[in-house]
């Protein structure tokens, strides 16, 4: 179970004192440009003063525009609000995949899954929840049209402006529990951060084979191809580590998280597609010159189990060294030896 600790020195507190000195950014200042309230004001879901009715005639029904009454507005403005909520309902959507993609897995092996299932197993202990405010419907119903309708209007607006606040608390809970982290720029183009990751690590103890090999083959020519499937038991013990990264950049730049020149490691991409599309552009990478270092391990669980697997093995490698932030937070992070074309 991870447990919190005093926000003076999340660093150096929960890693044994091994980690330098960081000045952590408690509450950040959240910056909404005119772009970026115009977009959210275009989100926001409204009523509108009039409706649409058809009227029945003699030679055939025709429509009309109507005004709507209170109990009109009453009806619709639960479709409006469930529009709202799905705004929010997204950011919760990321906050696990952003969970998911801090997890790291040595050795093991035949589990595509597993990822999936540690990342649920540590969202359900650190739930990360934005809902949108509230409204009184008792207080509205007593005012008249115009101004229920003005008032549920303006609440769907500043609903869909509170989305940014919302989305920056979460990020604070994941700081919190200790599963992002954060960066603190010394000056425009040398910055230190770090970030957490969650590593599970299989230690083989032993691999026995389960029935016989399956043998297919395929001809072409003179030329025969053959697959050779065996399906394969082991027993293995998986330790559940919890993982400091500390990095220190210099000659820094910060680029756009959609620059296509940028290599990234899969669980990366794939995280970054489960953003909302609506937060973005909150999202970029700082990359630079890598000019120290510190990883900082500790285990948190271990446990025997026995699973089937098949090998693959895949290798990457980059040339910089790169960070995902969102204003002063490090969602995550990857080491050279990571990528490789």
């Amino acid at each position: 179970m991870m447990t919190q600790v005093a926000p003076v020195n999340r660093l150096s507190a929960r890693m044994g004192n091994r980690v330098l000195n960081f000045e952590v950014d408690q509450r950040p200042n959240i910056e909404i440009d005119a772009d970026m309230q115009k977009m959210l004001v275009g989100l926001a879901p409204q009523l509108s003063p009039t409706k649409t009715i058809r009227v029945p005639g003699f030679f055939g029904s025709r429509t009309e525009t109507a005004r709507m009454t209170k109990a009109d507005f009453f009806a619709e403005f639960p479709k409006k609000f469930r529009e709202l909520k799905s705004l929010y309902a997204a950011v919760s959507a990321w906050f696990p995949e952003i969970i998911r993609a801090n997890i790291e897995c040595r050795n093991v092996h035949g589990n595509p899954a597993l990822n999936v299932t540690i990342a649920a197993s540590l969202a359900e202990r650190m739930p990360v929840r934005v809902e949108p405010p509230m409204l009184s419907m008792a207080e509205l119903a007593v005012k008249s049209e115009s101004d229920i309708l003005q008032a549920m209007n303006d609440y769907l607006r500043r609903g869909s402006m509170e989305v940014v606040t919302a989305f920056y608390a979460g990020l604070q809970a994941l700081l919190d529990a200790q599963q992002i982290g954060q960066i603190q720029w010394v000056s425009p183009r040398v910055c230190k951060f770090y970030f957490y990751r969650n590593v599970i690590e299989d230690e083989d103890l032993g691999v026995r084979s389960k029935g016989g090999p399956t043998v297919t083959e395929r001809r072409q020519g003179s030329q025969i191809t053959q697959t050779v499937k065996q399906l394969k038991e082991r027993s293995i013990r998986r330790t559940v580590k919890h993982a400091l990264h500390y990095h220190e950049l210099m000659e820094c730049q910060r680029l756009p998280s959609s620059d296509s020149r940028i290599a990234m490691p899969a669980r990366v991409r794939d995280m970054l597609s489960m953003a909302p599309k609506f937060l973005g552009q909150f999202a970029e990478v700082v990359i630079g010159d890598e000019i120290f270092r510190r990883i900082v391990e500790r285990d948190v669980r271990s446990e025997k189990v026995t699973e089937e697997f098949e090998d693959v093995k895949q290798f990457t490698y980059t040339t910089r060294d790169p960070a995902i932030v969102v204003g002063p937070y490090v969602i995550t992070g990857w080491e050279p030896e990571e990528i490789k074309r």
